[in-house]
């Protein structure tokens, strides 16, 4: 016999009242039967106040099954507005969260790293990463936060496969704080707790196995890009730049051979590649590669190096590989703009529509030129 909508409703109300039973069984027990419904029915944890999400919160720090639950939960109620903004409010669950995260027997990493990025879409909850005097417990780490979930990111790339996998989700964590010009300044200036510039530790997951960790980074190296007084440190090989051009041009190769010419004026890293080459899978990722250098052709000197270290060709060949109408615009587009000379340039203009840092990011998807999340 099946119960009607509100004998459900307050058979699910009566369920939700276990979660904070003194009893660690029966709140383990409730808190399983709830996990589906936080994605069907997600205003039953909205009652009282939002006290439910208030105790969830509590139990974020409770055994660890209980606690991978408690996230769970928590995870798929974020998006709800009023919910998020409590999330984002609470002054012990960012504290809690990077605070397990620094236990390396931590079993539920997946589960706070997810958390983690979607609470990091609230501006409220972003500005947390860039608190100098936030201390993590047990104070090992003296950085800001936004520090310490890099190191943890690239700490998890070399650590085992299984544990690696689960710090992918971090990389999303910086395409929302991206948004924030303070991070994006952050990402590019040498830090003094370990002499090196944060971007240079991020880049180098362009061609890691994970499509999370590169579609992460991706959206963050674009973003960055909108930063045009930082596109010379961008481009800059030396030890006190980040070299950015062979991580956005690699992913974009295949084992396709070149002239000579071409080749010779190419970067070091793109020359001779082996016959087992490939290209990023993910036209989605290719397309905001390419985005990322038109943004970097926004001044003359930064277009005069792309076409000195011979981008055309490779755009060309990628052009000719790729069915994907995105990325076929995209290489249209990044063509136009290299194959003009100077007085083309200043003619269209180029020069003189600089990138409006503090314009709002955009809802259409199909705008290339906006800060992506």
């Amino acid at each position: 016999m099946t119960l009607p909508d509100e004998n459900i409703s307050d058979e699910l109300s009566h369920l939700i009242s276990f979660i904070s039973h003194g009893n660690s069984q029966i709140r383990q027990s409730a808190l399983a039967l709830l996990v589906p419904f936080s994605c069907k029915d997600p205003v039953i944890f909205k009652s009282d106040q939002l006290l439910p999400v208030r105790n969830l919160i509590a139990l974020v720090r409770d055994y660890k099954q209980i606690s991978k639950n408690a996230l769970i939960i928590l995870m798929n109620l974020s998006p709800d507005a009023e919910i998020q903004e409590l999330l984002a409010s609470d002054k012990g669950l960012f504290k809690t969260l990077l605070s397990q995260l620094a236990d390396p027997t931590e079993p539920n990493v997946l589960e706070i790293t997810m958390l983690l990025a979607n609470l990091s879409k609230n501006h409220k909850f972003k500005t947390k990463f860039l608190d100098q005097n936030f201390v993590i417990e047990p104070a090992i780490f003296t950085g800001k936060p936004i520090d310490f979930i890099l190191d943890l990111l690239v700490k998890g790339d070399s650590d085992s496969k299984n544990q690696a996998s689960n710090y992918d989700h971090l990389a999303y964590i910086f395409s929302d704080l991206t948004m924030l010009i303070e991070v994006r300044k952050h990402l590019l200036t040498l830090q003094p707790y370990d002499q090196v510039i944060p971007l240079c530790k991020l880049v180098v997951f362009t061609s890691h196995e994970s499509k999370i960790r590169r579609l992460g980074v991706a959206c963050t190296i674009k973003n960055v890009c909108f930063e045009v007084k930082s596109h010379r440190i961008l481009l800059d090989s030396s030890k006190n730049g980040i070299g950015l051009l062979p991580y956005l041009l690699l992913p974009l190769m295949g084992c396709e051979e070149y002239d000579m010419d071409e080749t010779e004026g190419m970067l070091e890293e793109c020359q001779f590649l082996p016959p087992s080459k490939k290209r990023e899978e993910s036209t989605e990722i290719m397309t905001i590669y390419l985005e990322s250098l038109i943004l970097l052709t926004t001044t003359k000197a930064s277009r005069d190096y792309l076409r000195k270290v011979k981008v055309y060709p490779i755009v060309r060949e990628l052009h000719l590989s790729i069915e994907s109408q995105s990325v076929r615009d995209a290489c249209d587009r990044l063509v136009n703009i290299l194959m003009r000379d100077d007085e083309e340039d200043k003619d269209s203009g180029i020069e003189s529509t600089p990138i409006d840092l503090n314009e709002k990011p955009q809802d259409n998807d199909d705008d290339e030129d906006k800060i992506v999340e």
